[in-house]
């Protein structure tokens, strides 16, 4: 099992790919948030493509834990951060990383 720097230094590279800027202390707190998820490889990626997975992190994550009363734009910007990681290249969408682009744009410092 990777430890949590490592993991850390895969979510920076998968973010540099997206020329996303990274806050490390942010970082720090999405990884906090994101928990034993990190770790676990079921879990740790974001099937992007399972419609009920994107509702899911709609839900649970930007409605929730960032607290976006817009419904809508705030699946508009999980779509849209969602497209920034595949024009990027990424197949592979890391949790984390995912939880951060959003947590970035919705103005969570």
């Amino acid at each position: 099992m990777a430890t949590k720097e490592q993991q850390t230094e895969k979510y920076i590279e998968q973010l540099k790919k997206t020329k996303t800027p990274v806050n490390k202390d942010l970082l720090e707190t999405i990884v906090k948030m994101v928990g034993p998820a990190n770790y676990q490889l079921d879990a740790m990626f974001v099937a992007t493509s399972d419609k009920k997975e994107l509702e899911t992190v709609h839900k649970k994550f930007v409605m929730k834990k960032l607290k976006v009363d817009k419904e809508e734009k705030a699946y508009k910007t999980l779509e849209a951060m969602v497209e920034k990681l595949k024009d990027a290249g990424v197949r592979k969408k890391y949790r984390a990383v995912l939880y951060y682009m959003l947590a970035k744009k919705m103005g969570l410092k």
